[in-house]
């Protein structure tokens, strides 16, 4: 962890690390993709708002709650990234934009540069007011992702980068309220003159099969603690045929349910090593207890995925 100014600066090589630091952020991360967990974040919390840049290394599902009262907004720091948000396409041309309460669900890319900025509610409902917008739910309604465009988009990542610098050289003065206030009412303004005039995402739905096998296979690996399905009775469980679950994952994670499992099964026995005490704890206990039989493969697969062996992780939180 380093300080600069009054922007705090964090680079992670674990989730665990990460989750601490976004306290504010309720975070639950599972990685699809092999490789040590990179991420960098910086932020700054004040009561005109929070501002926040993350970079992720990997491939992950991100899951949580933004904090209470406020309306959190992403904007793609580079044109070229790529998610999913709650089941819409993302790229470098549109704002996400965050429901009432907060709820994350998304599927990053490696690569992913996102600045986040976290508005107090009161304080859009004032300014769409006095912009002449009227109700603010009539101008973010049930939005998750905008189409923008390259030229606003421009323009609002500009003027975050622009925010960055601005915000990196505040805190040591009395007048650090003052350009808080200003930087944060500023982008507050933009970001609301844009949505107002460009259209929303249509969720492109999923046929309705695959999206209701999906759902109901989805919630059968997350209520799973022992006795981990195989991929027939995930397929039995979602009353779907096997090539209707393989569509239904690769269309919304980008990998098969197999994979999808083994991720799962595989981060979960990453956090029970990581809280185990290793004076009582071995590493096979948690092995087996995530169904994984053969100590070899096992420690195989954990460093691809995660770059360090199982030993290493034990008792590491």
């Amino acid at each position: 962890m380093s300080f600069r100014n009054s922007i705090t600066h964090f680079q992670f090589d674990d989730f665990d690390a990460f989750r601490e630091a976004t306290q504010v952020w309720d975070l639950d991360f599972l990685q699809l993709d092999r490789g040590r967990f990179n991420s960098r974040l910086s932020q700054k919390i004040t009561s005109e708002g929070q501002w926040g840049r993350v970079r992720l290394g990997r491939r992950v599902r991100q899951r949580g709650q933004g904090p209470r009262g406020f309306r959190t907004f992403a904007i793609p720091a580079d044109h070229r990234t790529r998610l999913v948000f709650r089941g819409l396409a993302a790229g470098g041309d549109d704002l996400v934009v965050f429901p009432e309460g907060g709820e994350l669900d998304s599927v990053s890319e490696v690569g992913f540069d996102m600045f986040v900025l976290s508005f107090p509610e009161d304080a859009l409902v004032l300014e769409a007011e006095r912009l002449g917008f009227g109700a603010i739910d009539r101008i973010l309604g049930a939005s998750s992702v905008v189409h923008c465009g390259p030229a606003a988009m421009d323009r609002i990542r500009e003027n975050c980068f622009w925010m960055e610098s601005v915000l990196s050289l505040a805190g040591s003065g009395r007048d650090d309220r003052a350009v808080s206030e200003f930087v944060f009412g500023e982008l507050r303004r933009e970001i609301l003159e844009v949505v107002a005039v460009s259209p929303a995402a249509h969720r492109m739905p999923m046929a309705r099969v695959r999206s209701r096998a999906l759902r109901r296979t989805l919630e059968h690996i997350e209520n799973t603690d022992t006795e981990w399905p195989t991929i027939a009775e995930l397929c039995a469980r979602s009353g779907a045929s096997s090539r209707t679950l393989v569509y239904a994952f690769q269309e919304h994670f980008g990998v098969t349910p197999k994979s999808y499992l083994h991720c799962v099964r595989l981060n979960r026995a990453r956090c029970a090593l990581r809280s185990a005490n290793p004076g009582v704890t071995k590493v096979a206990d948690i092995a087996n207890e995530m169904g994984f039989w053969h100590m070899g493969q096992f420690a195989a697969d954990y460093r691809r995925q995660f770059g360090q062996l199982p030993s290493e992780a034990l008792g590491m939180g």
